[in-house]
């Protein structure tokens, strides 16, 4: 099943890293939102997710944090078990 996901970061955070590292080894390409640079982005997650905390995968428009379980859920969706 395809999801619709963007990852919500900014450069420099370890955790987004871990995910960003992720996703290149599962090959999606997905919608990236850095909060730092645009302020669109960062009103996004705060008025959807409430919360100023990255990473943040929204998934099909719901939010989803800390790194362990995104990489988690990503695995079970997109690896090769999926």
């Amino acid at each position: 099943m395809k999801h619709q996901l963007v990852l919500y970061h900014y450069e420099g955070c370890g955790p987004c890293r871990r995910v960003k590292d992720t996703l290149k080894e599962l090959n999606l390409d997905i919608a990236w939102r850095d909060i730092h640079r645009s302020e669109t982005a960062l009103n996004e997650l705060l008025t959807v997710g409430k919360l100023q905390q990255v990473p943040c995968l929204f998934i099909d428009g719901r939010p989803m944090y800390e790194s362990a379980d995104i990489i988690r859920w990503l695995r079970s969706n997109y690896g090769q078990a999926a």
